[in-house]
């Protein structure tokens, strides 16, 4: 998990295993959001405004669905909520498969891309890029365009 400039926040997962399985990713809402299906990922909203927008990415296919869920106000009362699950097919034994989430409260130009060779992860937000090494999230690199502010 990353948060960048204290407005943007990155939950990047990374899967790999001996043998092939689907791995799933929930993303959980309060009852009173809803979600709505947008070309890059989905748009929160109290059924006024929008509130932040949802944004995936990954390294293979993966298919995204809002699913229903449950949300506990308190101890022993259970209320349905929304929750965006993502699925990814790891076949690829040798390569790890990574999908996560931006989200943030505006849209942020995206782009993510694997690079194999240097072991890296890049996810290009905006002006900005986040490079994380592959299997240590503990440390990464943050670079910022000094002519954008994102």
């Amino acid at each position: 998990i990353f948060v960048i400039d204290d407005r943007i926040l990155v939950i990047l997962d990374e899967v790999k295993c001996g043998n092939p399985f689907v791995a799933d990713s929930f993303l959980h809402f309060h009852p009173d959001v809803q979600l709505k299906r947008e070309e890059a990922g989905f748009v929160t909203s109290n059924g006024k405004e929008a509130m932040l927008y949802v944004q995936t990415f990954g390294s293979g296919g993966f298919e995204m669905e809002v699913i229903e869920g449950k949300y506990s106000p308190e101890f022993g009362v259970m209320e349905n909520s929304p929750v965006l699950k993502l699925s990814a097919k790891v076949d690829r034994l040798s390569l790890p498969v990574v999908f996560g989430y931006v989200m943030s409260e505006y849209r942020v130009p995206l782009k993510f891309t694997m690079h194999v060779s240097k072991k890296i992860y890049e996810l290009e937000l905006g002006a900005a890029k986040l490079c994380v090494p592959m299997g240590e999230h503990a440390e990464y690199q943050w670079e910022k365009s000094k002519t954008k502010e994102v």
